[in-house]
């Protein structure tokens, strides 16, 4: 079987790989710098209806701290991980998300009133647990689409032997796949 090069599908993937790659990445700055500026301004935050969008729009705002010496070159290390990894990204956009909204707490520290820690760790592992549940949701939706293919393959093989009366082999017994 020779199949014949096709750069359109090639460019087109690897480009909408890194352009969904760099969208996960500015999601993870905007969502931590979210946290911790809601976090920040809780008080603040219910005064008027357009707040909360509004804390969550300057939140990379936020990064512009003493703290920008760590978390600028961590941003950077960041970013060399989400464009060239092979994982899955889902632990590492929590843990960019994450990191963020600490450091937008940690750069404001003495504005920060009592109760915007406890808030920031709280939505923190609201965010981790909800990463967790979404990479179990996908892991467990390809397993069952592995075991659909497996039971058609099955199914096939038995129409082929009815058919043909030879027995289909394959390189998996049934027990390991």
């Amino acid at each position: 079987m020779n199949l014949k090069f096709d750069p359109v599908d090639v460019v087109g993937a690897g480009c909408w790989d890194m352009l969904s790659r760099l969208f996960l990445f500015i999601t993870a700055i905007f969502i931590g710098c979210g946290i911790g500026s809601w976090s920040l301004h809780v008080d603040e935050i219910f005064s008027s209806p357009e707040e909360p969008l509004f804390m969550f729009l300057i939140g990379p705002v936020y990064l512009l701290s003493s703290w920008a010496v760590i978390s600028l070159p961590l941003l950077l290390a960041f970013l060399g991980i989400f464009v060239r990894t092979e994982k899955e990204l889902a632990p590492r956009w929590a843990g960019l998300a994450i990191s963020m909204a600490i450091f937008c707490l940690c750069g404001y520290f003495k504005e920060a009133h009592w109760i915007a820690w406890p808030l920031c760790l709280l939505l923190c592992a609201m965010l981790a647990t909800a990463t967790w549940f979404f990479m179990q949701w996908s892991r467990n939706h390809w397993i069952q689409e592995m075991a659909e293919l497996k039971a058609e393959n099955q199914q096939r093989r038995l129409e082929l032997q009815e058919k043909f009366g030879t027995v289909a082999t394959n390189m998996y017994s049934d027990d390991e796949a």
